[in-house]
């Protein structure tokens, strides 16, 4: 892996908040998740990969990390894919996938480091800069070998906090057949 951009700028931030590992922030889960999807008109509900992580510029900007997202409640997927809660325009070819979610998560939200805090969950025009950010913080955990202790990043949604919504996005860094179950897929337009 390559660092990200803006790495060594961060890393003081990192290491501090990382200095005694990742174990303080990381807790069991077990939910079911929800995802939402647009695929290309004339795609049937049976040819979905639900494991499919299309490439996201803005949340990869560390050489060869592909996330699959998913949230813990139905109003958050929205917000999240759509920037809706449900209740706005759903494009054609859009389903809800279902998972169920086991393992261990690293909660970013148990993190109180204020600066951290801040660093991490930016929104509007410093959405970038948030997404750079957390790219640099797997990017330590990775290459200081924090990686093989969490199956999945949490944090609550910046998506959804302008609905009031309080739910998880989880990022997995694998889809670990022991850890993310495919369950369902739903067409909703």
């Amino acid at each position: 892996m390559i660092p990200p951009s803006g790495y060594d700028e961060y890393l003081p931030v990192i290491e501090r908040v990382f200095i005694f590992g990742v174990a303080s922030y990381v807790h069991p889960t077990g939910f079911e998740a929800n995802r939402i999807v647009t695929v290309a008109t004339g795609i049937g509900e049976h040819q979905i990969d639900p494991f499919h992580m299309p490439g996201n510029p803005a949340r990869m900007l560390n050489s060869g990390n592909f996330r699959l997202f998913t949230t813990d409640r139905r109003a958050e997927a929205f917000a999240e894919a759509l920037g809706h809660t449900g209740d706005g325009d759903i494009p054609v070819g859009t389903h809800e996938l279902k998972f169920y979610i086991s393992g261990r998560t690293l909660n970013h939200s148990m993190i109180a480091d204020p600066e951290y805090q801040t660093l991490c969950f930016m929104t509007g025009k410093e959405k970038e800069e948030n997404h750079r950010f957390s790219q640099c913080v797997d990017y330590f955990l990775e290459t200081r070998g924090f990686g093989s202790q969490f199956d999945t990043h949490g944090w609550l949604t910046v998506a959804g906090a302008p609905y009031g919504l309080s739910g998880y996005v989880h990022s997995w860094r694998s889809t670990n057949p022991d850890t993310i179950k495919y369950i369902s897929s739903s067409r909703l337009a």
